[in-house]
């Protein structure tokens, strides 16, 4: 007997015993008449039912409060703030107006102020009987006068302001002269003080390269001299940032007192340079970026 014959033999016995007990499985409506479940599980359950649809019911009353009160709290807002926009409106309004109607007013009140004076004068100076007579010809008499003195004024402040402006002329000639002076005079101020930076040499050692710049400090104040630890190359026109992670640039931060020239010797490592081209390195001075320009 071989081992496939005895597999053969042991599947056959299975199946007949899972058959077998299959058999012995009553049918299902058999089953379902068998159990019948008892009046307090079947109450129990009808309260968990209700229980449940009570608390969806709560909380979609919430979720609908929640949102009824937003949206009045947002309407109570917005109210108030249209309220407030449309008071200072209207009282705006209400300004223009009143500053016109003032405006109004006091021309209506001066034109009544000039017909009035008008009337009265009429009324004293009008022809008829010698009192009024003689009253138009002092009247004349003392507007001749006058006359007179106001012209006399006119020219004494005719000559007077002729004087003024020849006077202002002059003033503002020599205002314009002190500016120009003053002008200059800044201009030199500031071209003496100011930080010169100038390259003295550069010089290329394998894959090292040492900067010499020339840095003198014409301020009246004590600077600081560092260099920053960014390198560019000029490529067709333009300068690219040269990527260096192992690269250096010695930065050691340096105090110039005012007068001092100094020379600033910058050493960079890391980098891969080619001789025949154009660097740029950047030095803070004062306060100031410098960009230095070297070929190698």
């Amino acid at each position: 007997m071989d081992k496939n014959d005895k597999n053969e033999r042991l599947r056959k016995a299975l199946e007949e015993c899972l058959n077998e007990e299959i058999r012995m499985v009553p049918p299902k409506r058999e089953l379902e008449r068998r159990h019948e479940f008892s009046r307090s599980f079947e109450k129990n359950m009808q309260k968990m039912t209700k229980k449940r649809k009570k608390k969806k019911a709560v909380s979609l009353f919430i979720k609908i409060a929640a949102c009824l009160f937003l949206f009045f709290v947002v309407r109570i807002v917005g109210d108030s703030f249209y309220v407030k926009e449309k008071t200072n409106f209207d009282n705006s309004v209400l300004d223009k107006d009143s500053v016109t109607q003032e405006r109004q007013n006091n021309g209506q009140t001066h034109i009544e102020i000039a017909e009035k004076n008008q009337t009265k004068e009429g009324e004293i100076y009008s022809p008829g009987g010698q009192k009024e007579q003689d009253s138009l010809k002092q009247y004349n008499q003392i507007e001749e006068q006058n006359g007179t003195s106001k012209k006399n004024e006119k020219t004494k402040d005719d000559k007077q302001d002729t004087n003024e402006l020849e006077d202002e002329g002059e003033e503002e000639e020599n205002e314009s002269s002190d500016e120009n002076i003053i002008s200059n005079a800044s201009v030199k101020d500031k071209e003496e003080q100011e930080i010169v930076s100038q390259l003295v040499s550069a010089v290329l050692d394998g894959e090292t390269a040492k900067i010499t710049v020339h840095i003198e400090n014409k301020t009246e104040d004590t600077i600081s001299c560092v260099n920053e630890n960014k390198l560019q190359v000029l490529e067709d026109g333009s300068w690219i940032s040269v990527e260096a992670p192992d690269g250096t640039i010695s930065n050691e931060e340096k105090e110039i007192v005012p007068g001092e020239v100094y020379q600033d010797e910058t050493v960079i490592t890391g980098y891969d340079l080619e001789s025949g081209k154009q660097y740029k390195m950047f030095i803070a001075v004062g306060g100031e970026q410098k960009e230095i320009v070297f070929g190698l």
